[in-house]
């Protein structure tokens, strides 16, 4: 599927059908390796955009970005990582417990947790209830200069994108990432000269949608997705599973822009 032209509502329909947590994969797949050639297919397959998300040089929904490698956040410093809650308060284990296992199979490549206090109910369309959207009042630029953050990835609860557009189970719409709380919608700009995300990229990890359970399997899947995991792996992705972060390793592991025919593997 692609996004012609790159456009915002094409973005968000693309994106709800493709961010959309897993939880029918098979148990084998879970654990299962796979060897060097196809992990390296599974790299080029999930992290070039082939249209989605749409990925722009300049702005969003700006100039189209020519993808010859990988692309990813930017590792010379560490990611930093937000946490939004009504009161400020610490993640809870299961968000805690993720980032952790990630770290440990990755490197320290997030800073600690930066805690935000904001009530993000403000920018749900309570009239689509159960459905959990957003009413269009986000705006990013106020998000981060209110918060004194550029960019990096934030977790949040309760803020999952659910429409009964794409069906009507909440479980399989549980959490999502985004470039918003409540939206399904994912878009990324990338700096040419170094293959990596712009640093005012301020992406969102929806955890939940107040109809479902998740785990920290599917907090690292949707952080994942937000790192450059864009699609999902036939039948090795699932909530998370041993050659996803095979995956992620190889793509964080090699330098961003590293074409993907000379990549090396990382496990």
């Amino acid at each position: 599927m692609k996004v012609t032209p790159f456009g915002k509502a094409s973005a968000l329909a693309l994106s709800t059908l493709l961010l959309v947590a897993c939880e029918s994969e098979d148990e084998k797949a879970k654990t299962e390796s796979v060897d060097d050639q196809k992990l390296l297919s599974l790299v080029q397959q999930t992290n070039h955009s082939s249209g989605f998300p749409p990925i722009f040089s300049d702005r969003l929904w700006g100039t189209e970005y020519v993808q010859q490698g990988t692309v990813r956040f930017d590792t010379t410093d560490q990611i930093p990582l937000y946490y939004v809650s009504i009161d400020g308060a610490n993640p809870p284990a299961v968000i805690a417990n993720a980032v952790a296992s990630m770290e440990a199979r990755l490197g320290d490549i997030f800073t600690d947790f930066t805690l935000i206090a904001e009530d993000l109910t403000v920018y749900r369309d309570e009239s689509k209830l159960p459905e959990n959207v957003y009413n269009g009042k986000f705006n990013a630029e106020t998000f981060k200069n209110n918060h004194g953050i550029v960019g990096g990835l934030v977790i949040a609860e309760g803020t999952g994108f659910y429409s009964k557009q794409y069906g009507d189970n909440p479980q399989s719409m549980c959490a999502n990432a985004a470039i918003e709380p409540y939206n399904g919608s994912l878009a990324l700009v990338v700096d040419p000269a170094t293959a990596t995300y712009s640093s005012e990229t301020l992406l969102w990890a929806n955890m939940g949608n107040g109809q479902c359970t998740w785990d920290s399997d599917i907090v690292i899947h949707e952080m994942a997705h937000a790192m450059g995991m864009f699609n999902h792996l036939d039948g090795y992705f699932g909530s998370w599973s041993t050659t996803a972060m095979d995956v992620l390793d190889t793509i964080y592991g090699n330098p961003a822009g590293t074409a993907f025919s000379s990549l090396v593997p990382q496990r």
